[in-house]
C-alpha cells in the first residue's frame, strides 16, 4: 500500500490531503497453464485469460483452428479464377 501527502490550497489556507493507493498482486494463468504475476489496483487474485498468444491461430499454426482458414483461401481463389476477366 502505499501513501503520500498531498498540499492543496482551498480558500486561502493550506490543507493536507492524504492520497492512498492500494495494490494488489494477481495471478494471470494464459490458456496453455503458464502463469505470471503483476501488480494492479483490481482486487481480484487471478484472471483467466480466454485469448492469448498460446491459442491465436495466427501465431500458433498448429492449432486446428486453420482449417476454416485454409477453406477460405480455396474459396477465394475459387472467386478469383471465375471472375479474373472482368
Amino acid at each position: 500500500m502505499k501513501c503520500s501527502l498531498r498540499l492543496f490550497e482551498k480558500a486561502g489556507r493550506l490543507s493536507v490531503r492524504s492520497q492512498t493507493v492500494q495494490t494488489f498482486q494477481q495471478r494471470i494463468v494464459l490458456a496453455n497453464g503458464a502463469s505470471y504475476l503483476v501488480n494492479t489496483t483490481l482486487p481480484k487474485p487471478y484472471i483467466l485469460s480466454i485469448k492469448d498468444i498460446t491459442n491465436m491461430p495466427l501465431n500458433n499454426p498448429k492449432v486446428n483452428a486453420l482449417s476454416s482458414i485454409r477453406g477460405q483461401e480455396s474459396r477465394r481463389s475459387k472467386f478469383e479464377e471465375r471472375y479474373e476477366g472482368l
